[in-house]
């Protein structure tokens, strides 16, 4: 900024060409150059730039409105957690259910081993086959080997002997 000594207005920015003349409008503001000097109330300063926006009115909620929004609000929320809190109560009861059914299950397995290991044992079955079913015991028997008599009488084979349909003692006749 340069001020002229017997200049009545200072410039700023580049200089002109000489003899170019240069155009001030009256309300131009420059820093600190109202002092002492009286105010203008028709004329608003000039400023380089963005001018300022008027204020735009601040957005305002009356207070019932606003206790109105916030009560709802409060009882949404408060359900939404009612909410959850019955969800955590079911599972948990559905656990505790779960639980007990295994512990249940558990203990009819153990009931039913018992059973089959009672069934299993050697001495409850003789007795019972010595008893139901009149069967006695292979130890205290003495074996009588039994043999058949011969149905198929041998007859001279006329095929070789190295076939695996060979009959040696008979003729092989209808299915098996």
């Amino acid at each position: 900024m340069q001020k002229g000594r017997k200049m009545q207005y200072a410039s700023a920015g580049v200089m002109g060409m000489p003899g170019i003349r240069l155009n001030v409008r009256s309300n131009v503001r420059l820093p600190d150059s109202e002092a002492g000097g009286a105010e203008m109330p028709l004329q608003q300063p000039f400023y380089a730039g963005c001018t300022a926006s008027p204020p735009r009115p601040h957005l305002t909620v009356t207070f019932r409105s606003a206790a109105v929004f916030l009560c709802a609000l409060s009882v949404l929320f408060g359900a939404m957690i009612l909410s959850r809190m019955s969800q955590k109560a079911q599972l948990a009861r559905d656990r505790s259910a779960m639980e007990s059914a295994i512990l249940n299950t558990q203990a009819e397995n153990e009931d039913l081993k018992r059973q089959v290991d009672e069934a299993r044992d050697s001495a409850r079955i003789c007795y019972a086959a010595a008893q139901s079913l009149g069967m006695i015991s292979s130890s205290g028997v003495e074996a009588v080997s039994v043999v058949a008599r011969e149905t198929r009488p041998a007859q001279t084979n006329t095929a070789m002997e190295t076939s695996p349909y060979s009959a040696r003692d008979g003729i092989i006749t209808g299915s098996r």
